[in-house]
């Protein structure tokens, strides 16, 4: 119960855009929730290393990714998936696969049987296979592994929240 509240609360707080804000942090739940401060620090930062990213200031947002990782910042090891995913889509914007493929493979470790992560992973491969043959093939096959994985939801026939965007967003991005 704990966790939902808190996580409610940082879903408010980061709409609001106060999650740093005196007057917020300084509620009586906050300066006795040591978890809650940690969770409320970590947004902040990742949200500011969001901002860079999207200014095209990719090394400073590498920077603050991995100081939103600061094990002072975690309350467990899973709070750092936001910061490794930002680092990922940074070197896979720049070109960089094999090291947005090296950052990917911290979810893999996480949870090595999640079928969340694979359609990711595959797309990484295909990048990196595509650039090193000159070839599109590989990102040609990615994008009809995706068309045949998720035909039920291409085309798009309404929004699914949770399918539609990152089916879509993933054969654009190819």
């Amino acid at each position: 119960m704990k966790i939902a509240t808190v996580f409610f609360l940082c879903m408010i707080a980061s709409c609001l855009n106060i999650s740093t804000s005196p007057a917020f942090a300084g509620t009586a739940f906050f300066q006795s929730d040591e978890h809650a401060k940690k969770i409320i620090k970590r947004i902040d930062i990742e949200r500011q290393a969001e901002a860079l990213e999207k200014r095209g200031q990719f090394s400073s947002a590498i920077d603050k990714y991995q100081e939103a990782m600061a094990p002072s910042l975690l309350n467990e090891k899973a709070d750092a998936a936001a910061a490794h995913d930002g680092i990922s889509r940074i070197y896979q914007k720049n070109g960089q696969f094999e090291l947005a493929l090296k950052e990917f493979q911290w979810f893999m470790g996480i949870n090595a049987n999640s079928k969340d992560w694979i359609d990711r992973k595959l797309e990484l491969e295909a990048l990196v296979k595509a650039r090193d043959t000159h070839s599109p093939q590989p990102v040609l096959n990615h994008i009809v592994y995706l068309k045949d994985k998720y035909n039920a939801f291409l085309p798009p026939k309404k929004f699914m929240a949770g399918m539609t965007d990152p089916i879509s967003s993933a054969i654009i991005r190819l």
